[in-house]
């Protein structure tokens, strides 16, 4: 004998492990519901680069549970939960979700049993308006998940993800739920790390980060919107193809407590088309020592040829970067006013990069 064996892994004691890691399965669609009953004392799952994956069977019985990270999965739609689970990861502290383009999060499902003793796993029907909502203790780190919504905790505050919704479908759900008063509908599952609420009954005047993305047919984002955020500190807009338009009076005048801005890939969102007008007429009543905007990104604006006139209003902007905004053509007179920036970043953005660049060139740099 020495230090390195062989055993088949067939002999591997799978209810004596405590962490698992899943990697490059091929053409594995989803998990057998049988390998996770051995797994009573498994602590961490890892679970990367299967991409043909689809679904992961219900967790729930998986009481030790702690670490849950899903990485590269392209293909993942769903992670199961039984429907009468009353406790969910009871000991979760860290969940990982990264590059997961298809995920839309946690499906309840129902488990029959037949006559034979086999079990069948079955969709159980529920509202697609209830989004995970992890508690307190839990470390959620969720990166281009561009299809869920759910909500969470960080070190600053409440953070909402709403991804590849109709915001018409949100707002008629609200109504709805607003009419009924239906207390029973607030909260599916109460208890564990991991709970399912209405997307209608989050405090959006607690919010800290509202990540809005892959929103379907939303041309605008209504003024009540605005007026609910006085928290708020980081906004990301993101690939909400149709949008049109963005208040800048709305931006400085409720969101008082944003510093940080990005808009990416809203390929029809103008912002140097608004009505400069009206605008200016709104925020000049508007003092500059209310905005704490530091750091705006804008990335992808096909349509943009210059910046908004509203920007010259943040008095505390640091950061500013311009990316891939192929229209953009000039800065505008007033950008000077931007005496607290530190920091300018314009890359890939046509006739504008061009004149960056004969300056960089003329001034020998």
């Amino acid at each position: 004998m020495g230090s390195l064996t062989f055993v088949p892994l067939s002999y591997v004691p799978l209810h004596m492990l405590t962490s698992l890691y899943l990697i490059n399965l091929e053409d594995t669609e989803e998990l057998p519901l049988e390998l996770f009953r051995s797994l009573s004392r498994l602590q961490s799952l890892n679970i990367t680069e299967c991409h043909h994956m689809r679904s992961i069977p219900p967790l729930d019985q998986l009481s030790s549970l702690e670490s849950i990270k899903l990485r590269y999965l392209r293909e993942l739609e769903w992670m199961e939960v039984t429907e009468n689970s009353i406790c969910l990861y009871p000991s979760l502290e860290n969940i990982c979700l990264y590059d997961l383009p298809m995920f839309k999060g946690w499906k309840r499902m129902r488990m029959d049993v037949n006559r034979s003793g086999d079990q069948t796993i079955h969709s159980s029907s529920s509202s697609p308006f209830c989004i995970p909502s992890f508690s307190k203790k839990v470390k959620v780190t969720i990166r281009d998940c561009g299809m869920l919504s759910c909500k969470w905790n960080d070190n600053k505050g409440v953070c909402l993800q709403v991804g590849g919704m109709k915001y018409e479908d949100l707002e008629e759900e609200r109504w709805r739920r607003n009419r009924s008063n239906a207390e029973e509908e607030m909260v599916v599952t109460q208890m564990g790390s991991l709970t399912f609420v209405p997307l209608s009954s989050a405090p959006l005047h607690m919010l800290t980060s509202l990540h809005l993305i892959n929103l379907e047919d939303t041309e605008e984002l209504p003024l009540e919107l605005f007026q609910s955020l006085s928290h708020l500190q980081y906004f990301y807009i993101i690939k909400c193809h149709r949008l049109k338009s963005l208040s800048g009076w709305a931006i400085l005048r409720y969101l008082c407590s944003l510093e940080r801005l990005e808009i990416v890939d809203c390929k029809e969102l103008d912002l140097s088309s608004m009505d400069q007008e009206e605008d200016n007429k709104a925020i000049q009543g508007i003092p500059n020592s209310q905005t704490k905007m530091r750091k705006l990104t804008l990335v992808g604006m096909d349509k943009m040829k210059t910046l908004p006139p509203w920007i010259q209003y943040l008095s505390k902007l640091e950061s500013l970067l311009l990316y891939n905004c192929k229209n953009m053509e000039t800065l505008p007179g007033w950008f000077s006013q931007l005496t607290s920036l530190k920091r300018l970043d314009i890359l890939k953005c046509g006739e504008l990069s061009r004149k960056c660049q004969g300056i960089r060139e003329s001034a020998g740099l």
